[in-house]
């Protein structure tokens, strides 16, 4: 039972990219609760035009292993999102 248990768990497991669409998907929901608090801070619409370009930018992830997968993932957050949230926008 604990073999087929893992092995379902395994094949339930997100991939880093869908991971990361989540997360911007929540957080832009979070943070539009926000905005009228905190105007100067990043807004929803800017999160959910990152999690547009995460979706279009993990098309690269077809045929790429996990270890790649992941590796384009950190790129993406690494090029995009940290410098738009730190205001280094590119």
């Amino acid at each position: 039972m604990k073999a087929q248990q893992k092995a379902k768990a395994k094949s339930a497991a997100k991939d880093s990219g869908t991971r990361l669409l989540d997360l911007l998907q929540g957080w832009a929901v979070y943070v539009e609760a926000q905005e009228a608090e905190f105007p100067d801070q990043v807004t929803s619409d800017q999160l959910q035009s990152l999690y547009q370009e995460m979706g279009s930018y993990s098309i690269q992830y077809d045929g790429k292993s996990p270890i790649e997968q992941d590796e384009l993932t950190r790129r993406f957050v690494e090029n995009r999102v940290i410098p738009h949230l730190l205001g280094f926008k590119k």
